[in-house]
């Protein structure tokens, strides 16, 4: 290259340079007044006060925040508690204040309840006995006195033995004999597996109809249960199918203790040719109601059988009756096939229940008479014997420790009694008020119920998620302490907050996703509040596990939406600087970049130096011939340098100079 060239070519770089330079100089002198004016304006106007402003604001925000923080722990801790304090209902009330109060009255209202119930059995078996006005309290504490202590003594429910009593005192006994038997009744119900109201019904058969004395129950109906342990008529059958029977055979004039021990005897026997505890009992009963008939008198006639003088030929002797006929009829069937047998016995009854039961009677004698014979030797000490080994149950027991419960709980109820009225009155008294302030200023009630019940269901709310909220919080302050370093500048992080709500403005497609979810999570939370809540309240632990899960699953979809957006602000902002800089920010950095080079140095382009922002890679000295290959639309260029170097630079037609260096030397 000729030293003409040379010095045309640094001339003209020299030229290029310098007016670059001084353009540059003064756009950045008019910037600089330009924000110096801006910054005087903004401090005439004393700008910095409204952000003053909202910094005390925010400290005033931060410390209610930190208050609301603690008395949501309270309400959490306080509502935590609530199973270790119920123990008493005293303490209860003091300690969880208005929960406590309400599930102290809800107990109350219980036990008063409860003795309400009891005491209602107990009035209306005094009625029945004909007491009225002054006598019936009196009549009422005896018998709560009775039935409490023969239910304790005997392993039974006071409500059962009370209900049972109530029934016999319907069907006519006098009180005084209920009294003198109730406890050979409960004891046999304890000692047989089976309720005194249920066994009730054997206990006023045995000695309305049997004529059973008052001493003998007990053995009676250990009597019964003897039977029923050889067969298939359970304790329970006699004791629905006894009062017909029994009716039956005092008409027949079969009453006392021995006829008792044949009926059960022979309901066991005719069960052997039976599918059903009610099929025996019809049967039996029909031929007992057969016998008493004129057409039972009228067939055996036929047959030559004078039947009324049999069967009282069998009293006036001292047997029974159906012992008489049976012996007959086994006598004249004697030697029969069965088919003749049973033509005769259809020619005589005439009833087809009847037949059966006889026929079973007939097929299975001896049978019977053996089964009567070991009912003849149960007593009383059979009852007292089977009692104490079912005492020793756990069962018995645990109704023993489940009546002294439900005593003491009638008693808490019946100390409730006497505040009933007045509370009943403030009732009243209240309701008046409701409907007055419904009928004057309608929907004010319904406003104020709904103020207070949102009161208590955000406070049984806040102890739901308490657990959850202390570490939502701490996670919060740690994004506001980061965030405040970040941008401690008030103003910054107004215009990110303006800048994200502008970004999720015009790109609500990118946004969609994240931010339903959001709203999907905070609704989820909301719904397992409520389903914690009215769990609860009526003790359905399912739905108040349910409701904690939707919480939890409601919280970490809204921080997973929440996590989203932040992500695709970021995003967005990161690709809004990059495109910046790319473009409207592009020359001017190029041109800072390469000015600045070299330190400031105005003869040098800073292109391939090591100095200033660092935008260009250093290149590497090269020697020799250089081949260079352009693409199209592309111009080189050839820089000398004041120190003998020279390097060439490649870069599109028209752009700045800010190609990439290919060597020197």
């Amino acid at each position: 290259m000729t030293a003409d060239m040379k010095a045309s070519v640094l001339l003209t770089l020299e030229d290029r340079l310098s007016a670059g330079l001084e353009k540059l100089l003064g756009v950045l002198d008019r910037f600089a007044e330009t924000v110096d004016g801006i910054g005087k304006k903004l401090k005439s106007l004393d700008f910095e006060r409204p952000f003053d402003k909202g910094a005390r604001s925010m400290d005033r925000a931060s410390h209610s925040a930190m208050r609301m923080e603690r008395s949501l722990g309270l309400v959490g801790r306080a509502l935590r508690g609530t199973h270790v304090h119920m123990t008493s209902l005293a303490r209860a009330s003091e300690r969880l204040g208005m929960f406590g109060a309400a599930a102290g009255g809800f107990a109350a209202i219980q036990s008063t309840r409860a003795y309400a119930d009891y005491e209602n059995v107990l009035r209306h078996i005094a009625i029945s006995e004909g007491k009225s006005g002054a006598a019936v309290g009196p009549e009422i504490g005896r018998l709560q006195k009775l039935f409490n202590s023969d239910a304790l003594g005997a392993g039974q429910s006071s409500m059962s033995v009370a209900t049972a009593y109530s029934d016999l005192v319907q069907t006519g006994i006098p009180a005084s004999v209920i009294d003198r038997v109730i406890g050979q009744h409960t004891r046999a119900a304890t000692a047989y597996n089976i309720a005194p109201d249920a066994l009730g019904h054997a206990v006023g058969a045995l000695l309305m109809n049997m004529h059973i004395p008052e001493g003998d129950i007990g053995a009676a109906l250990a009597s019964m249960a003897v039977a029923a342990k050889h067969g298939r008529f359970k304790v329970e059958d006699f004791s629905s199918q006894l009062p017909g029977i029994s009716g039956m055979m005092s008409a027949l004039g079969m009453t006392g203790r021995g006829n008792a021990d044949m009926v059960f005897a022979g309901l066991e026997t005719v069960m052997k040719n039976s599918s059903e505890p009610q099929q025996g009992a019809a049967g039996f009963y029909d031929m007992l109601n057969y016998l008493t008939g004129s057409m039972a008198r009228r067939m055996f006639a036929k047959q030559g059988i004078d039947l009324p003088g049999l069967m009282h030929g069998a009293e006036k002797a001292g047997g029974n009756p159906l012992d008489a006929v049976l012996d007959m009829l086994a006598k004249r069937t004697k030697g029969m096939s069965p088919v003749q047998s049973g033509e005769f016995l259809h020619s005589v009854l005439h009833n087809q229940q009847a037949e059966q039961a006889v026929l079973a009677l007939l097929q299975h004698h001896r049978e019977f008479m053996e089964l009567r014979g070991m009912l003849h030797g149960v007593d009383a000490g059979t009852l007292a014997t089977d009692f104490a080994t079912a005492s020793d149950a756990p069962l018995v027991q645990l109704r023993i420790f489940d009546e002294l419960l439900a005593q003491m709980e009638r008693r808490l109820g019946q100390g409730m009694v006497p505040a009933l009225r007045g509370a009943n009155g403030l009732l009243a008294l209240f309701a008046h008020w409701m409907g007055e302030l419904d009928q004057r200023l309608p929907g004010v009630g319904d406003w104020l119920v709904s103020g207070v019940g949102g009161f208590i269901l955000l406070g049984t709310a806040f102890g739901a998620i308490g657990f959850v909220l202390p570490l939502v919080l701490d996670g919060l302050s740690a994004v506001g302490a980061l965030v405040s370093l970040l941008a401690s500048p008030f103003v910054l992080l107004g215009a990110v907050a303006v800048a994200a709500v502008v970004d999720i403005w015009e790109h609500w497609d990118r946004f969609h996703q994240n931010l339903s979810a959001m709203w999907g999570g905070f609704k989820s939370v909301l719904h397992g509040i409520v389903d914690f809540i009215q769990g609860a309240f009526y003790l359905n632990m399912t739905q108040a596990e349910h409701g904690v899960e939707e919480i939890w699953l409601g919280l970490k979809s809204f921080f997973i939406g929440l996590w989203g957006t932040l992500k695709q602000l970021a995003l967005d902002f990161s690709n809004w600087f990059i495109g910046w800089v790319e473009g409207p920010m592009a020359a001017p950095l190029a041109k800072l970049s390469g000015w600045m080079g070299h330190g400031g140095d105005m003869t040098q382009s800073g292109l391939g130096s090591t100095g200033g922002f660092g935008w260009m890679s250093p290149a590497a000295p090269v020697h020799g011939e250089i081949v260079v290959r352009a693409t199209p639309g592309t111009s080189v260029e050839a820089v000398h340098t004041h120190t003998g170097g020279s390097f060439l630079r490649i870069s599109p037609i028209g752009a700045p100079n800010t190609g990439r260096m290919l060597g020197a030397h």
